[in-house]
Parts: structure tokens; sequence; C-alpha cells
């Protein structure tokens, strides 16, 4: 048990001294969310380069009354619309440190790199990663806002405009 949590401890620092914590807007979470981290991220909003990869850790508190862990869904948000990204493997268990099943008061880092495939037009939004128990429902959502491109082509209209 005291190896489980030395090694806990030591991939929290390793992902924390390589990743930038990121602000975030909470999205409907029933876990409380103590951080979320992206790599690389050195500014905000969150530059993802087009052909590249990012990494997202978010730190939560377990509780059983949030439900079983289902499987996670990444998506990024522009005009009003939800652009789902592929996840190699959406299993939220597979990507959770220490593993399920999670437990009251207990703390885990959930850690998930994607690709940012070459197709994605460059534009600014918001970046949704859920958490969902076994009926769909949100354990973890949070927002961050991210651009997948070079920032002086990425697309950003007015907000008066509605986009």
């Amino acid at each position: 048990m005291r190896l489980q949590h030395t090694l806990l401890l030591l991939t929290t620092a390793f992902t924390v001294v390589r990743a930038e914590i990121v602000a975030y807007e909470d999205c409907g979470s029933k876990l409380t969310v103590n951080s979320v981290s992206v790599e690389p991220c050195p500014t905000t909003p969150c530059v993802l380069k087009i052909g590249g990869s990012a990494t997202m850790s978010i730190v939560f508190q377990g509780s059983e009354n949030a439900g079983l862990p289902g499987d996670a869904e990444v998506q990024g948000i522009k005009w009003g619309m939800n652009f789902p990204f592929e996840l190699d493997a959406a299993q939220i268990c597979e990507d959770i440190r220490p593993s399920c099943p999670l437990r009251s008061g207990r703390w885990y880092t959930y850690t998930k790199t994607v690709s940012i495939a070459s197709w994605y037009p460059a534009v600014s939004g918001t970046i949704r990663w859920r958490l969902k128990n076994t009926n769909g429902d949100s354990m973890v959502c949070v927002e961050f806002p991210a651009t997948n491109g070079d920032s002086m082509v990425c697309v950003e209209f007015p907000a008066e405009l509605g986009y």
C-alpha cells in the first residue's frame, strides 16, 4: 500500500512538472476537481498543435455516490457546435491512478493523450472533457480555452456576432 502511494505521488509530481495547470470552468462535475493540467500548454488559451498531441490530467476526489466509472468524452466547442475528439480507448478506468474502483475521499489522477488531427480547422474555442459514469452522467466535466493552430491564423469572431 505504501508503494502505491509513493508511486502516485511521484506520478502526480512528474505530471505537474511537465504540464501546465490551466484555468478551467466546471460544467457539472459530481466529484470535487482539484486541478486540470495540459501538456504542452504554456499560454492561455492552450495551443494544441495540428498534427501533434496533448496530454490532459485531471486530479479529482472519488466518491461512490457518483456511480461506476464509464467512458471519457472530449469535444471541441465552437460556433455553438460540438466537435468530438476521437479517443483510442475511452474507458476511464484504464487511465486512472490509483486504479478503479473509486473510493470516497481518495484522490485520483486521470491522464489521457489525444491526437490533434491534421484535418482539424485552425480555430479558437473551448475544450470540454467529461468523465462519465455507466449511466452517461458527468462525474467530472471541465472546460478550458484552446486553439489548435498558429494563433495568428486562428479564426476568432467578435462575441456580438453570436459565434
